[in-house]
């Protein structure tokens, strides 16, 4: 089994919250199929849980309404008892009260065990929810074993077959050379011996002959050591050509992993803007800056770890668009999907095999970003294979290092735009007979990823503390004004060591400001952060997340509370649940 439940508690009818409780256990799994499997499982268990939540929920509700209703029939029983005088009357009332009060024992009875119905499963679908969590980094850390197992074993076999191919290498030459030395040494001792015996030749002819013989002898010798000497720097010049033969091998195989083995599709929606040269900022040190693996997260600590750009990040729990998790695989360039240039661009990608948070992108990766000239921001994202209507994502959001040695001051304003990942639920029409008057909102979910509107920030000194602070808002398209509050920007730039020069100073997070506050919307407060690069600090890119729970099922159709917004595509009409951004803007 991928998953145990074990339930706890007393049979009692107290209200003790901790009475009952649920408890998944999430199975260790040796394999990341294994673990996709549990994780799965898990899934499907904790979407159980969740429609036993709402569902519990509802008769809570229910039972609530049922009791109000009869502690009011009781109160205005007693109201008329304290105000009747007529005795027959009084006692008709008396009788009738003591019915009601019956019935409202009951319906309290009722409400109590709803609500406690209503907490344990509440407690369930959060350990559900907990351990669908578990399972997915079971599953991430499984992968990323994996992969690093097979990468050691590839390089391990690599490095076994390069040493036998050159210690065999090494045993032919040896053995030819040691072949030719036996031969160059049995020519030596035979022109010995002729020579021996041309010296005691009594005849002179004989001993011309034999001197004569014993020379070319000697120069078979000399020509034996000549090939020896030849096969010897043949089998080094071999040996040396299958080194750099490996060499090359590997060079072509870290340039293939770089370069797309397949044509990419060009954007469909290019508005490219040509106020700035866009490869005068294309690399940094040498090398291109615009891309992300989708397997490997982004080192905050910046240039100490060659790493040129910086990502914003908020610990917070409103679901916020993730743009630094290694989940996938893939390196996206940003550069070749834009034809190298600045401006928004949308399409498909199916250069490579994308996979985006365990859910592979068949039919190629979509995309919807902006470059601007310091800094990319957008999203990529492919549906879901098990829910259609749902999409799976990567938020995008970097920003170059500022390295010109510019300080960061207050007095400025950045404008820029929004692309948006909104999670909504169908509103219709009640079709039961009996609710006439009341509207269904669907349980399933329904993802649109748009180009959602304008940002602008602001960003002043502070006169009292001396330090800039941001503020700013978001005009969504979508679900309205966003305002981003005040507050202050901090410099991350950490000194680790004194300055000294022969030990070099550790500077981590360098130039790194970035800024973290609340985002209000007329319904609900969420998040944001944003961090500041560029040349003079002249981009910033950010993140936001607001949402408002939406009560799925049966509702009043003059209730329009519900979510942040409603909104019309397609000629339906949808309430937004969920709203997470990307945004970015230049001075």
């Amino acid at each position: 089994m991928a998953l145990s439940l074990t339930a706890c508690g007393s049979s009692s009818s107290s209200n003790d919250s901790n009475s009952i409780a649920a408890q998944v256990e999430v199975q260790k799994a040796k394999t990341s199929e294994q673990a996709k499997r549990i994780a799965e499982n898990l899934k499907d268990s904790a979407n159980k849980a969740k429609s036993a939540a709402e569902q519990a929920k509802h008769a809570a509700k229910k039972a609530k309404t049922l009791a109000d209703k009869s502690q009011s029939e009781v109160d205005a029983l007693k109201k008329s008892i304290s105000s009747t005088t007529d005795a027959t009357k009084k006692a008709a009332l008396e009788k009738s009260l003591k019915v009601k009060e019956t019935a409202l024992e009951s319906a309290k009875k009722a409400l109590s065990d709803a609500q406690q119905k209503a907490e344990e499963a509440q407690k369930s679908l959060d350990a559900h929810n907990a351990a669908v969590a578990k399972a997915n980094n079971q599953v991430v850390e499984l992968q990323k074993a994996e992969a690093k197992a097979k990468a050691d074993a590839e390089a391990k076999a690599k490095a076994e077959a390069k040493a036998k191919a050159e210690a065999e290498a090494k045993a032919k030459a040896e053995a030819e050379a040691k072949k030719k030395a036996e031969e160059q040494k049995r020519l030596e001792e035979e022109a010995k011996k002729k020579t021996e015996e041309a010296k005691k030749a009594k005849d002179k002819a004989e001993k011309d002959r034999l001197e004569k013989e014993a020379k070319e002898k000697a120069e078979a010798a000399k020509r034996a050591e000549a090939e020896k000497k030849r096969l010897e720097e043949e089998a080094k010049k071999k040996a040396d050509a299958a080194k750099r033969a490996e060499e090359e091998k590997k060079r072509l195989e870290e340039e293939a992993k770089k370069k797309p083995n397949k044509p990419v599709v060009p954007p469909t929606v290019p508005t490219p803007t040509t106020k700035t040269d866009f490869n005068s900022t294309k690399t940094t040190h040498g090398k291109e800056w615009r891309y992300i693996d989708i397997a490997k997260n982004i080192s905050n600590d910046g240039p100490h770890n060659d790493e040129y750009v910086y990502s914003p990040y908020v610990n917070s729990s409103v679901h916020m668009p993730n743009v630094n998790v290694s989940s996938g695989s893939g390196v996206v360039n940003f550069n070749k999907l834009s034809g190298n240039q600045l401006g928004k661009f949308s399409g498909k990608a199916t250069d490579q095999d994308y996979v985006i948070d365990q859910e592979a992108a068949r039919n190629g990766m979509n995309y919807l970003f902006v470059n601007q000239p310091y800094s990319t921001y957008g999203v990529l994202y492919t549906p879901n294979s098990e829910r259609p209507t749902e999409l799976v994502t990567r938020p995008v959001a970097f920003v170059r290092v500022n390295e010109d040695e510019s300080k960061f001051t207050g007095n400025a304003t950045y404008k820029g735009g929004v692309i948006a990942q909104i999670s909504a639920y169908e509103r219709t029409a009640s079709t039961s007979g009996w609710s006439e008057d009341n509207d269904e909102i669907s349980w399933d979910q329904k993802d649109f990823i748009k180009d959602d509107g304008s940002v602008t920030i602001n960003v002043k000194m502070n006169g009292t503390t001396e330090k800039p602070t941001m503020d700013g808002v978001i005009n969504s398209k979508t679900i309205g004004q966003i305002k981003l509050t005040a507050n202050e920007v901090e410099d991350k730039t950490t000194y680790i060591g004194a300055k000294n020069p022969i030990v070099p100073q550790i500077v981590l997070s360098k130039n790194k400001h970035e800024v973290i506050g609340k985002a209000v919307h007329a319904r609900a407060t969420g998040d944001y952060g944003a961090t500041f690069g560029g040349k003079n600090y002249s981009e910033v890119v950010g993140i936001v997340g607001v949402n408002k729970y939406i009560h799925k099922g049966t509702v009043e159709r003059a209730d329009h509370s519900q979510g942040l917004a409603e909104i019309k595509e397609a000629g339906k009409t949808y309430v937004v649940e969920e709203y997470q951004a990307t945004f970015g803007a230049k001075k």
